[in-house]
């Protein structure tokens, strides 16, 4: 799976969220920040949220209130099991 197309950077609008999400096929946009950390992930739910409670579609990603992501480490193999997964998502 692909996912370098739906990385934005943390300067990026409401509105270039929106087209990555409408012509990604995963439905998720990873916020960056400059040096290439993840700061938070967005979903059409994220902006629908965001719009409906008084944004506009010029807000930055960063804008919108969220949680921390969660992100594991890359394995040696460079792949996770799904139960390696499974504890952090019950978490």
């Amino acid at each position: 799976m692909q996912i370098q197309p739906n990385i934005l950077d943390h300067d990026a609008d409401l509105r270039q969220a929106l087209h990555v999400l409408e012509s990604s096929s995963i439905k998720i946009c990873v916020v960056v920040d400059a040096a290439g950390k993840v700061k938070r992930t967005v979903t059409d739910g994220d902006v629908r949220r965001a719009l409906l409670g008084g944004s506009d579609l010029t807000a930055e990603v960063t804008d919108l209130p969220g949680q921390p992501p969660f992100v594991l480490p890359e394995a040696p193999s460079g792949r996770r099991s799904p139960a390696t997964l499974r504890p952090a998502i019950s978490t």
